[in-house]
Parts: C-alpha cells; sequence; structure tokens
C-alpha cells in the first residue's frame, strides 16, 4: 500500500500532541484557569496543518494583541476554516481518542472538556521531535493557539474565525 503525503503528514499521533499541546497552554493562559471545551478544540488541527497558518503563526508572541494582529495581517489565512474544520472532525475526534487512550489528555463528557493530564513529554520523545522541524512548527503553532484561545472567551474566538456550531 502505498501512502500519500496527505495522509502521512494529517495523522492521528500528531494531532493528538497538537491538541495536547493546545489543551495545555489554553489552561495556562486562561483566567480561570479552565481546560478549553470539545468545540474550541476542533479548529485546532485545522489550523495547525495548514502550512501557511502555521508559518504565519509560529514564532508570533503569545499575548493576546499577536493573535488579533495575525488575524489582521493576513485575512484570507484564516478563510476557509469553517469548511476545513467540518472535513477533519474525525481527524480531530480521532486525535482527541487516541491522546486519551495513551494518556495525554482526557476528555470529560458531562461537560465536553479536554484536559491534560501530563506535564511533559518524556526526553527520548523530545529529542525526537527536535530533529523535525516541520513537526516542531505544527506543536509551536499548537502551543500559540492554545494560549491565544485561553485569553478570550468562546464567543469572541467564533466571532473571530467566523465559526459556527
Amino acid at each position: 500500500m502505498i501512502l500519500n503525503e496527505f495522509d502521512i503528514f494529517q495523522n492521528k499521533v500528531l494531532g493528538a500532541h497538537a491538541i495536547w499541546e493546545f489543551s495545555k497552554n489554553f489552561q495556562q493562559t486562561n483566567k480561570e484557569k479552565a481546560f478549553p471545551t470539545l468545540l474550541l478544540t476542533m479548529p485546532v488541527l485545522p489550523l495547525c496543518l495548514n502550512r501557511r497558518v502555521v508559518n504565519g503563526i509560529k514564532e508570533r508572541n503569545f499575548k493576546t494583541g499577536s493573535l488579533l494582529r495575525a488575524l489582521e495581517e493576513n485575512k484570507d489565512l484564516f478563510s476557509g476554516l469553517q469548511d476545513r474544520m467540518e472535513s477533519m472532525a474525525n481527524l480531530t475526534l480521532e486525535s482527541i481518542y487516541l491522546g486519551s487512550v495513551v494518556g495525554l489528555i482526557s476528555y470529560d463528557r458531562d461537560r465536553s472538556l479536554i484536559t491534560s493530564t501530563i506535564k511533559s513529554l518524556p526526553s527520548k520523545i523530545k529529542e525526537n521531535m527536535m530533529k523535525n522541524s516541520e513537526y516542531m512548527d505544527i506543536i509551536n503553532a499548537s502551543r500559540r493557539i492554545g494560549a491565544w484561545f485561553g485569553l478570550f472567551n468562546e464567543s469572541e474566538i467564533l466571532l473571530y474565525f467566523n465559526l459556527k456550531f
């Protein structure tokens, strides 16, 4: 069986890691130290697995203004996010499931929250990650998205990204 680049790139392991980083950073920057809801997690992979988005945000600051500047400077960068989010919903849900099975995250069904369950990855995994710059770019983007989303309420995020659930 021949795998194409798209299948290799958009895999559940990478997705689970990106969602874990997102959840950790969301909780760290949120005023109430809350965890992200499932709804706020749905745009993470469509953003982090888009090369243009990653290149546009991977090195920005973690402050509120950085997200707003990114949205203003690159208005077309985030267009189509609703469609990408809908088409990647299965990958996101499968990544959440995998992340919960391996102990990276936990999904609280009653409150619809994604919680990070470990503080850091084993050193061997970190070493391997550092060798792949594209992987690290995706992870850096997911950290920023988590930090930014943690600074806003759900209504603001839906408004800024023109998302509907």
